[in-house]
């Protein structure tokens, strides 16, 4: 099949469904309600220690500006906190507060969900299928990569 009108009917789909589960907030089962993105920012810093602003928003594709943001809504929900590197002032790093810690822990058993379904799904698929299902995305990301940025350099 190789009709390419098909190909980006299910890419915007795709595409739209992943957007709907970064943005859509969800009610934890803690009393939390948050959305997915909020919940990768919480779990990178989980997974990091000591990492400052500008390295979270370089490991997640992100902005200073749009870190900055998160980060002051997690720490108005009670979720982060401000540490100090060494009591250097103007070098701090985000961590989770033991509430952010538990909100993590249920989000990362609810996602399990998810990558079990996933797993499930490739197993319906030879490692063959999955190589080339794998090159086709990463494929389809570098192309569509370049050509975002020739139609923004474009407009700049």
């Amino acid at each position: 099949m190789r009709d390419i009108g098909n190909y980006l009917k299910v890419i915007y789909s795709f595409s739209e469904t992943i957007d709907k589960l970064r943005k859509t907030d969800i009610t934890l089962d803690c009393g939390v309600t948050i959305n997915t993105a909020a919940m990768s920012m919480m779990n990178v810093i989980d997974m990091n220690s000591e990492m400052t602003v500008t390295d979270l928003g370089q490991k997640m594709h992100l902005t200073k500006g749009a870190v900055s943001q998160m980060l002051t809504k997690l720490c108005k929900m009670g979720l982060t906190a401000k540490e100090q590197y060494d009591g250097n002032e103007k070098k701090v790093y985000p961590v989770l507060t033991e509430r952010g810690k538990t909100v993590v822990d249920e989000y990362r058993e609810i996602h399990q969900v998810f990558y079990t379904g996933l797993a499930e799904l490739l197993d319906g698929y030879t490692e063959e299928d999955c190589n080339v299902i794998y090159q086709f995305l990463k494929g389809f990301d570098g192309f569509a990569s370049e050509y975002a940025d020739s139609i923004y350099h474009k407009k700049a």
